[in-house]
């Protein structure tokens, strides 16, 4: 019963990310004062995008359809496209569905 919990716990996150947010269909990172230059995802392992934090400190992934078709991705953020993660384990990303979940490594 508790491996199922911690499989399914939030990951969590390193300075300077502060929150995840998925609603279902937009990935929004909310970063510290100290933001990185350049926020990279990467998607089932492999790099998908890089943005900018805004004046907000916030960058938003939107994905207006599944990236392969699938219900569900495992997401990494970065700073920036090489370095270093952003969370202790991926987030799962279930389509139309909210929330982050700890996904497989």
């Amino acid at each position: 019963m508790l491996g199922w919990f911690a499989a399914r716990a939030r990951p969590a996150w390193r300075a300077p990310l502060r929150a995840a947010d998925w609603d279902g269909a937009t990935l929004t990172l909310a970063f510290e004062r100290a933001a990185p230059a350049a926020v990279a995802l990467d998607l089932d392992g492999c790099f998908f995008a890089e943005a900018a934090p805004g004046a907000d400190d916030v960058v938003r992934f939107a994905f207006p359809f599944a990236p392969g078709g699938r219900a569900a991705i495992s997401a990494l953020p970065r700073a920036a496209r090489d370095g270093a993660p952003l969370a202790d384990a991926p987030l799962r990303l279930a389509f139309g569905r909210p929330g982050c979940a700890r996904g497989r490594g």
